[in-house]
């Protein structure tokens, strides 16, 4: 069950990063990770547009904290962590990290 809806946010991630990618906003501390690990805003952006969905936490009634696995755009490991309003079409990239 829990995979089927992984997938299903998965999936609306892919959209949405796509789709939306104006309502993507980046926090001043994912912006410090990226800096200390050495990628771009579009290593990220790649992430969300191809990566997967591995943890999803309801935080409020509004709003998920979902963490994405996946390769930038030069195939290195990438996880990334946000905050997603389904509600309102926007998204906010929390954290960045190496797995």
């Amino acid at each position: 069950m829990a995979i089927a809806k992984l997938s299903i946010e998965t999936e609306f991630l892919r959209e949405f990063a796509q789709t939306y990618i104006s309502e993507i906003a980046i926090t001043t501390r994912a912006m410090d990770d990226l800096k200390r690990l050495g990628v771009g805003l579009a290593d990220v952006i790649f992430v969300l547009q191809n990566g997967r969905v591995t943890i999803s936490n309801k935080e409020e009634p509004e709003g998920a904290k979902w963490y994405v696995e996946g390769n930038t755009c030069d195939g290195e490991n990438l996880s990334v962590s946000l905050h997603v309003w389904c509600d309102h079409y926007h998204v906010r990239v929390l954290r960045v990290y190496r797995f």
